[in-house]
């Protein structure tokens, strides 16, 4: 399957699309440095989703996510301070990638390198994706109480 059929067969949902990727037996090297990548530069995840965004009318056009982008990388360089919309956005789309970075950041992974498999490896085994996660469709881009980010938004919005 290329990328496309793959991020189709989850809806255009990323949140979906990782959860699925977790739950593979084989994750090369890389998937660890894409999630520190993306978990460097909040906000990252949230205009990939929005790009995905089956809706038109919600998906973010050329311009905006040229903006976003901008945002996004102006905050990495500290060239940019948060604002309270910023921590309400990223507390509610991407609540569940942090959690994913919270679990990778406390749990060591054994993973392969991008050209080998891993047989017989069942390190990863002692929990399944969903106790990992805590993904659930229904739930999806909504900030759980514990998360960090969320409990900013909320005392930025409660001001």
């Amino acid at each position: 399957e290329d990328e496309e059929e793959v991020v189709d067969t989850s809806g255009y949902d990323l949140d979906l699309w990782l959860e699925r990727e977790l739950r593979a037996e084989f994750q090369s090297s890389s998937f660890r440095d894409a999630l520190n990548y993306l978990g460097e530069r909040r906000g990252l995840w949230r205009l990939l989703k929005k790009m995905f965004e089956p809706n038109p009318k919600n998906r973010f056009s050329s311009l905006d996510a040229l903006k976003e982008l901008d945002e996004v990388m102006g905050l990495k360089k500290g060239e940019r301070e948060w604002t309270d919309q910023m921590l309400l956005n990223i507390a509610t789309d991407e609540a569940f990638l942090e959690r994913v970075i919270d679990f990778y950041e406390q749990e060591p992974m054994n993973f392969a390198t991008d050209d080998e498999s891993v047989e017989g490896d069942t390190s990863g085994d002692d929990q399944s994706a969903d106790e990992v996660t805590g993904y659930d469709e229904s739930i999806a881009g909504v900030g759980d109480e514990s998360d960090e980010y969320y409990n900013m938004a909320q005392d930025a919005w409660n001001e």
